[in-house]
């Protein structure tokens, strides 16, 4: 009896290539691959996870993660792979896990449930190696909690405001001026708690740093949480990021005993003024009281006694000795 196999031996074959086809795609992923049976036992790797691994194929087909890596990096593994089983619903997991050199890497892992075409489960995993990412993710992290240690040793208010206005970042020195706790704050507008006058001013001196870029550096009155009213110098300057989003950075600067020291030292000037008037006043009057006394002493030594103007004349020589005397409480007080 002959039967003609072409068909079949041309099927067989195409399977096959079929076959090998998907072994170089699935040996070409850069990332670890392996298909898991119902006894958690590998049936299927790649290149990748042989090379992860430091072994061969035949040393990875037919063992579980337990004969693979630390048992106790491994029983969490092995419990979510029954869960797939039972549930069929795929898991995404971040795991430690140490390669052939000792070397513990953070993989995600993707796992999902696989039917055959006789209706067996299988497990389907996908392992990719994010340990660099996790160490960019922390240090990124790390110089985030750097920055705001720096932004929050800064004695002034320090803000940063979206193109609505909005709080996006606030340091200490502004919760502790509105009394407020930081998540209070963001999301809000810092004008909400103010007079509308001047509420609207900031309002219009930041629109005219978002239309412009111009920095602004203005002043403005302000009443704290305790009622206290201060002079606060407000410096702000547009920030814009690579996606060319428009910030606002703020600096507030108390300066209510800088003004109080000005509004001092420019009284004292004035009593400079008046002081350096007063002195030379007195130092004029006293040249011109000089020559009257003078005068006096000379024409009283010239006139006898019993002469009828002498007594006038004593009268102007006492008025100018007191007028002397009061000249030179003048010169005391410039």
């Amino acid at each position: 009896v002959a039967q003609d196999v072409t068909e079949w031996r041309h099927a067989e074959q195409a399977i096959k290539e079929s076959m090998e086809y998907l072994n170089q795609i699935i040996n070409s992923i850069g990332d670890p691959i392996f298909v898991k049976d119902h006894q958690l036992r590998n049936v299927l790797v790649n290149k990748a996870l042989c090379a992860w691994t430091g072994k061969r194929r035949e040393e990875l087909i037919g063992k579980t993660a337990h004969e693979l890596f630390p048992k106790e990096e491994t029983d969490p593994l092995l419990e979510q792979e029954k869960l797939i089983f039972e549930t069929g619903k795929e898991c995404i997991t971040e795991d430690e896990l140490t390669d052939s050199q000792g070397i513990k890497h953070t993989v995600m892992t993707k796992k999902s449930l696989l039917l055959d075409e006789k209706g067996n489960k299988q497990i389907v995993g996908v392992i990719r190696d994010i340990t660099d990412r996790k160490w960019a993710e922390e240090a990124l992290q790390k110089s985030k909690e750097y920055l705001n240690q720096i932004i929050n040793h800064i004695g002034d208010p320090i803000f940063v405001k979206d193109r609505e206005h909005r709080m996006v970042l606030v340091n200490d020195a502004l919760c502790t001026f509105a009394n407020k706790q930081r998540e209070e704050l963001l999301g809000g507008t810092i004008s909400e708690s103010m007079p509308r006058e001047l509420a609207i001013s900031l309002w219009e001196h930041e629109e005219d740093v978002f239309n412009t870029g111009r920095e602004s550096l203005t002043e403005d009155n302000l009443t704290d949480w305790q009622g206290n009213s201060h002079t606060l110098m407000s410096k702000k300057s547009l920030l814009t990021d690579k996606s060319g989003n428009k910030q606002i950075v703020g600096v507030l600067r108390d300066i209510t005993e800088y003004k109080r020291l000005e509004a001092q030292f420019l009284q004292a000037q004035k009593m400079e003024a008046v002081g350096v008037l007063a002195g030379g006043v007195a130092h004029d009057f006293n040249n011109l009281l000089n020559v009257i006394n003078g005068y006096s002493e000379l024409i009283l030594e010239d006139l006898a006694q019993d002469n009828p103007i002498r007594r006038d004349l004593e009268q102007v020589r006492e008025a100018g000795r007191r007028a002397a005397t009061l000249t030179s409480q003048l010169l005391a007080f410039g």
